[in-house]
């Protein structure tokens, strides 16, 4: 989950057996993952970030939930395409989460392209 070399896991990596799972699956089962954590290892630590921030099992599950109601309200559905541009830090890990709670498909832009790529990818995804 936490593929950036900014970031660093702390705990045990969470393996999720994809033999019987397809790629949806996954996606699905990593919300679950860490509710699962957060209940069970909610004061230790999940991500640190280059910046030196933190955040708990329980913390990112918290903010990732307040962020999916929120997309929620805005009326996100689940299936729907959306767009992430922001640098790599924990409030991109928690949109990335937030959105796949609600159900939809995280779509990473890379806010280092330049504007006419990060239009050209949104309209190609149908996020624009």
């Amino acid at each position: 989950m936490l593929l950036d070399s900014e970031l660093k896991r702390v705990d045990k990596k969470l393996i999720v057996d994809s033999d019987d799972a397809n790629q949806a699956d996954i996606s699905a089962a990593l919300p679950v993952l860490l509710l699962k954590n957060a209940g069970q290892n909610g004061n230790r630590t999940a991500a640190i970030f280059s910046s030196g921030t933190s955040l708990t099992y329980a913390s990112l599950d918290s903010r990732s939930n307040q962020l999916a109601n929120k997309l929620i309200q805005l009326g996100v559905v689940k299936g729907q395409f959306i767009g992430l541009c922001m640098k790599r830090n924990e409030h991109m890990l928690t949109g990335l989460l937030a959105i796949l709670k609600v159900g939809a498909a995280y779509v990473p832009m890379d806010h280092a392209y330049p504007a006419e790529r990060l239009s050209y990818m949104a309209e190609t995804a149908g996020i624009a």
